[in-house]
């Protein structure tokens, strides 16, 4: 097998629902501070808005979120011992609705050590400095992880993933782009055009790709 850089491209028709854009309707902002212990748990399952993660300080969780039409927005903050559980959803019956979406913009400062469970449904997730392991799902939006250290498995859908500064195992889907990197690369193997299993570098890090029609970068 071949030690080099790789890129994989496939089809790309890029569909960019989560673009950014200045929220008109009305807001509340929260900040709720958490004490927990060297590990602790955060799960969150958020719509509407994106959710980021950075290292803080050890022993507390500190969650700061902007709720967008909060009156059609169920938002709950629940600690479990170590287990911080976050809800933000729309509360509206389903059917056709016009004009912009209830939901959350949630910012969360927690140990580095923290273990991460995160679902975004029209929204991005960036998390930066964990060194633990971590789920992230998102439809609609951008996954991006950086300085990160574990076992992440990561899906988006409508949306492309980007990571850097890495050492794990990461296990990638996604649709609706490509799949390239400026790390080299020792491939294991490729299930077909939209799938690649390998070691990023000097093998401290592993890689499994799926990619249907989505862009995954790894630099």
């Amino acid at each position: 097998m071949k030690r080099g850089y790789l890129a994989i491209g496939v089809f790309f028709l890029f569909v960019s629902s989560a673009c950014s854009h200045t929220f008109t309707g009305p807001t509340e902002s929260r900040d709720d501070s958490f004490a927990v212990g060297d590990s602790p748990t955060v799960v969150v399952d958020s719509d509407n808005g994106r959710i980021v993660v950075n290292p803080g300080t050890d022993g507390t969780v500190r969650v700061e979120a902007t709720l967008k039409k909060p009156d059609d927005l169920e938002y709950e903050i629940v600690q479990d011992g170590d287990s911080i559980s976050i809800v933000a959803k729309d509360t509206r019956s389903d059917g056709i609705h016009i004009g912009e979406s209830p939901g959350a913009d949630i910012e969360i400062t927690v140990p580095s050590d923290t273990r991460l469970r995160l679902r975004a449904s029209n929204g991005g997730v960036e998390i930066s400095g964990m060194h633990r392991s971590g789920s992230v799902r998102t439809s609609n939006g951008r996954i991006v992880l950086e300085d990160v250290v574990g076992d992440f498995d990561l899906s988006t859908s409508n949306g492309g993933v980007t990571i850097s500064r890495a050492s794990g195992t990461f296990d990638i889907e996604t649709s609706n782009g490509s799949v390239s990197t400026e790390l080299p690369i020792l491939t294991v193997s490729t299930g077909g055009e939209d799938q690649l299993k390998g070691t990023i570098g000097d093998g401290e890090a592993a890689l499994v790709v799926r990619t249907s029609n989505g862009s995954v970068t790894v630099k």
